[in-house]
């Protein structure tokens, strides 16, 4: 049909970071889907408003993303609910309105609750980081602990990963040295057992550049401990694990 090609035009000038053409068949769809369609038309929405988020074009992309949450409520489709509330929980984090940001998460979390496969670490995460950015590292650190246990079970390596980093950041923010030190160490391991399934050399420097800040946290956290206790050898530690950052 002409709705599906106008959607498959779409996904391909989007592949090739044509975006205004993509927008533009994503319209084109919109216009010509039926409105009893109504699932759908919401997912038009949703695709529209990713791209206006990709051109920074937040009040548009407000806009859209509000009309397809609605129909997203009406339909009953709490697990797509929850998806459209991160995105707009993503737009206000973007915009700087932190209070927004956390407003949006809660109701994504609470959305997500009463569906079948429960809370997803990715709500809980991004909960976390609003919640560290307000300074509240209690409460960040609850959310990454919860991310981080629902991560597990879905054998998501490089998820667990981050969630583990995010742990340890926050309890070397609030002096859990012993704790943070447990849990970078076995994000690392994680990262090097990744980094060592990528075949191309290209892509694991790529792959070595996103998880770079992670040992630069792992560096951090053995002088403060070494500021703690000096004789314990932590400093050499440090350089040790600041040579295997660069060495990759």
């Amino acid at each position: 049909s002409d709705v599906c090609s106008s959607d498959l035009i779409a996904v391909i000038y989007r592949q090739m970071g044509d975006l205004p053409n993509a927008l533009k068949s994503y319209d084109e769809a919109l216009a010509l889907r039926p409105p009893a369609r109504r699932y759908a038309r919401a997912m038009d929405l949703y695709n529209v408003a990713s791209l206006y988020i990709e051109q920074s074009n937040y009040a548009e992309a407000l806009k859209c993303m509000n009309q397809a949450l609605e129909i997203f409520h009406d339909v009953d489709r709490r697990d797509i609910e929850g998806l459209a509330l991160v995105r707009i929980a993503g737009v206000y984090q973007k915009m700087g309105d932190r209070r927004k940001t956390l407003e949006y998460l809660r109701q994504a979390r609470e959305v997500r609750q009463n569906t079948p496969d429960g809370s997803s670490p990715a709500i809980q995460s991004a909960l976390g980081s609003v919640y560290y950015d307000l300074g509240d590292k209690q409460e960040a650190l609850h959310c990454y602990e919860k991310a981080l246990e629902l991560s597990r079970p879905s054998s998501d390596e490089a998820g667990e990963a981050h969630g583990l980093a995010q742990v340890a950041r926050v309890e070397k923010d609030i002096g859990d040295l012993a704790k943070a030190r447990g849990h970078i160490e076995a994000a690392l391991a994680i990262f090097e057992s990744i980094r060592t399934q990528i075949p191309s050399l290209d892509l694991r420097a790529s792959y070595f550049t996103e998880v770079r800040p992670y040992y630069d946290l792992y560096v951090d956290l053995l002088m403060q401990m070494h500021k703690q206790t000096p004789q314990q050898g932590y400093a050499a530690q440090a350089l040790q694990a600041s040579e295997r950052g660069r060495a990759r």
